[in-house]
């Protein structure tokens, strides 16, 4: 992935955020491709968001925005 791809994607990610307070880091990578999308409605049900990124992206988003991590 280019510098300029993810400096892109890190700068959407930081739009997104916007005012948000509260974020929550969760590793899916052991679930199977029918349990994470069962986890991802079930909180689209209760009005959550989930956002998929890669670790490098979302620790640079983060560590810009107003989240301290």
């Amino acid at each position: 992935m280019s510098k300029l791809v993810k400096n892109m994607m890190i700068s959407d990610l930081q739009a997104e955020l916007g005012e948000i307070r509260e974020v929550l880091v969760v590793d899916v990578s052991k679930l199977t491709g029918v349990a994470s999308n069962k986890w991802r409605l079930d909180l689209q049900k209760k009005q959550i968001r989930v956002v998929g990124v890669r670790n490098a992206v979302a620790s640079k988003a983060l560590s810009l925005s107003l989240i301290h991590i």
